[in-house]
């Protein structure tokens, strides 16, 4: 009979989506300031404090995700500067996102508070940088004659940025904020061109490393300076 019930109200559980819990009668506050790449301040950005579940919910850290896992949220003001008050939850990740939106990257502050929490109940994120996106338009061309191929490996920098945080302490071995991507081209006869748009930032560098028919290696450079960034290379 016991276990009857027991199903009975896991079932009701499952199909009435039962309320997130967080720690009780605990707040804790979440301060910074938010700036652009040139650290000019930043006004008017989301920042959002979520538990765990956030990540697993189906929905990737934005300001429209799932509200079960918010634990609060606020705005930068006009100088860029936040003070959130927000519930605490003690879980193995902790998210504290900062939405660059359209314009700017994001940022996520990550921690596992199951066993820790901060000095005064505060999490101080300091400055924090949000880049202007950029989209860089990649067009390589063969003006040679047929049968010359180009072996290349373009890097570029990625616009993802997350802090993973272990007791307090930046962990930069899991931490990945704006890591090279690297992508490896053949082209030759069959498949001369190439084109493709790559999501970047403003003072992204994108790396071409090259050889023709097999030569000697060559490595071009270049840096976003505009949010869409064109990139013509012939071979």
């Amino acid at each position: 009979m016991k276990t009857k019930a027991l199903l009975f109200l896991l079932l009701i559980c499952f199909f009435n989506s039962c309320t997130v819990q967080f720690d009780r009668n605990v707040r804790i506050e979440t301060i910074g300031k938010v700036v652009d790449e040139n650290n000019e301040p930043i006004p008017n950005t989301f920042i959002g404090v979520y538990t765990e579940a956030a990540r697993f919910s189906g929905f990737y850290l934005t300001s429209g995700g799932d509200d079960r896992f918010l634990l609060g949220s606020g705005t930068s003001d006009e100088i860029g500067d936040f003070s959130i008050i927000s519930l605490f939850d003690s879980n193995q990740y902790f998210f504290i996102f900062v939405d660059g939106k359209e314009l700017y990257t994001d940022y996520i502050y990550s921690s596992n508070t199951y066993e820790f929490e901060p000095v005064n109940f505060v999490f101080n994120l300091g400055q924090v940088q949000l880049k202007r996106n950029a989209r860089a338009n990649i067009s390589i061309t063969r003006s040679s004659l047929p049968g010359t191929t180009l072996d290349i490996i373009i890097n570029y920098e990625s616009p993802f940025c997350e802090s993973v945080f272990t007791n307090g302490v930046l962990n930069e071995d899991l931490s990945n904020c704006f890591r090279t991507e690297s992508i490896f081209i053949t082209l030759d006869d069959d498949n001369p061109d190439f084109i493709k748009t790559l999501s970047s930032f403003v003072t992204g560098t994108i790396e071409f490393t090259y050889t023709i028919n097999g030569g000697t290696e060559t490595t071009e450079t270049f840096v976003i300076n505009q949010d869409n960034y064109d990139i013509n290379f012939s071979y």
